[in-house]
């Protein structure tokens, strides 16, 4: 852990996708991050949101999927499928991309260091 946060001490962000409640036993949920290194972007992905009725609940794609409905638009009346690209996975790293890089752009990171010449 004294590692982790010499490293988190000179990173920009920190993404998380561990089990519920796991950051938090080992002292990295976003509050202990935000106190400890409060430029850190802490990004804590979790299939079912923090507090709700599901929150204890891990999340797999195919899970995700299934209880969306997904998988009884993709297959028949009598067989749902799967589809073939684990699309919950997919879209929830484009998000944390993109909400990544939304933040480091508010804060400044994403600027350019030189003006471009015409």
């Amino acid at each position: 852990m004294d590692l982790l946060h010499r490293l988190l001490s000179r990173a920009d962000v920190l993404v998380s996708n561990l089990a519920p409640g796991a950051a938090a036993r080992l002292g990295l949920a976003p509050a202990d991050l935000a106190a400890r290194h409060p430029d850190l972007i802490a990004v804590e992905i979790d299939g079912f949101g923090a507090g709700g009725p599901l929150s204890h609940k891990r999340a797999y794609d195919l899970l995700v999927q299934a209880e969306s409905g997904v998988c009884a638009v993709t297959g028949t009346a009598d067989a749902p499928a799967k589809p073939g690209p684990p699309v919950a996975d997919v879209t929830t790293g484009l998000y944390a991309a993109l909400s990544i890089l939304a933040a480091l752009c508010g804060r400044g990171r994403g600027r350019p260091t030189a003006t471009p010449s015409r």
